[in-house]
């Protein structure tokens, strides 16, 4: 499968749910219905962060999305070939994720709760959206710390959301955990250099 297929069937799939359910009880409001409008599920930065881990890391690595939305990414990657999971907090939008999931015959495993306090185990953890933006609270940091010591690495961007938008590479750099800078503003937080 590529890209362009996995869309198709994500946007034949969303457009279904609008008709079916509507905005709100969909879990479609806000971002996801702007990507129907746009016929691209998708989004740019999704694209961004498949190419980054197509490019670094084999088809054998484990990844987890946290505060995955409808789970689009892990749910493309895992049909790219990667063995995924994702973790949401919200009700509807996990329902959503869940529900494209069967809808794409997709085996990512989709967690209901907060992706900071989920026990999970993975190589990579991703992440392109609000979390971000709660990077400075006590238990985001711990779970950083965790990940990192525990040998996994973690890719987020950096500046999406959030007022402070250079804010992330601060609390990272006060707390002496070092990242390297990817395109499209992409931070790699790798184990190895961090123990």
């Amino acid at each position: 499968m590529n890209i362009q297929s996995i869309n198709a069937s994500m946007l034949w799939f969303f457009q279904e749910r609008l008709l079916s359910m509507g905005i709100k009880e969909g879990g479609l409001e806000n971002y996801y219905n702007r990507r129907i409008d746009e016929k691209n599920i998708i989004a740019p930065v999704d694209l961004c962060l498949i190419n980054i881990i197509q490019r670094r890391y084999s088809y054998l690595t484990v990844i987890h999305e946290m505060a995955c939305g409808a789970a689009q990414l892990a749910h493309a990657l895992w049909l790219l070939g990667y063995r995924t999971s994702a973790s949401e907090i919200d009700d509807k939008r996990y329902r959503l994720a869940v529900d494209l999931g069967k809808c794409l015959s997709s085996r990512c495993k989709i967690t209901y709760g907060n992706s900071f306090l989920i026990e999970t185990n993975a190589d990579l953890y991703i992440t392109v959206n609000a979390a971000t933006a709660t990077m400075g609270l006590p238990n985001s940091l711990k779970f950083i710390e965790q990940k990192l010591s525990d040998g996994s690495d973690i890719i987020f961007k950096a500046d999406l959301y959030g007022e402070n938008q250079g804010d992330n590479r601060k609390t990272l750099s006060d707390t002496g955990i070092k990242y390297t800078e990817l395109e499209n503003n992409f931070l790699l937080l790798r184990s190895r250099d961090n123990v």
